[in-house]
């Protein structure tokens, strides 16, 4: 083990100015999905590991490999977000945000999926930061759609 440490390898640090740059272009992204009437919102970076199996699909490559998944001191098995909108769907039925209108809220923060980075790529540990608007109606499945407008910040 070496007495000096560097950033995981495939990683990449954000120092200025191009830390402050990746920050407007996100703030400018939440502030044009406020102007069209969504809400910002925030869920916890992790999670119960349910909800993702669940909602990606328990046979996938991110539930089997791509996931940073730890059982924690009370013994449950918690995973970091390997994506958003399972947790932002999660939050609006827990707290009855999902009825017959039409939700609209927009989100934004890191994920965590263990992925090896291409050749001559850099990657964050789980895919970098997301900044999604979403939209969520009371369907019986209770599932929310992301608008096709969803971008993903590298």
């Amino acid at each position: 083990m070496s007495d000096r440490f560097e950033a995981p390898k495939g990683t990449f640090d954000y120092l200025p100015p191009l830390a402050g740059i990746r920050a407007g272009v996100e703030l400018t992204m939440l502030e044009q999905a406020r102007l069209a009437g969504y809400q910002r919102m925030e869920t916890p970076i992790f999670e119960e590991t349910g909800l993702f199996a669940r909602g990606v699909g328990q046979s996938t490559d991110v539930v089997q490999k791509e996931m940073y998944t730890f059982t924690d001191k009370g013994g449950r098995s918690v995973t970091l977000r390997p994506e958003l909108t399972a947790g932002a769907v999660r939050a609006l039925i827990e707290h009855g945000r999902i009825g017959a209108g039409l939700t609209k809220v927009a989100f934004s923060g890191p994920s965590f999926r263990y992925e090896r980075p291409q050749a001559g790529r850099q990657r964050r540990p789980g895919g970098g930061r997301r900044c999604d608007p979403g939209r969520a109606r009371g369907l019986p499945s209770a599932r929310g759609r992301s608008d096709a407008a969803a971008h993903q910040l590298r």
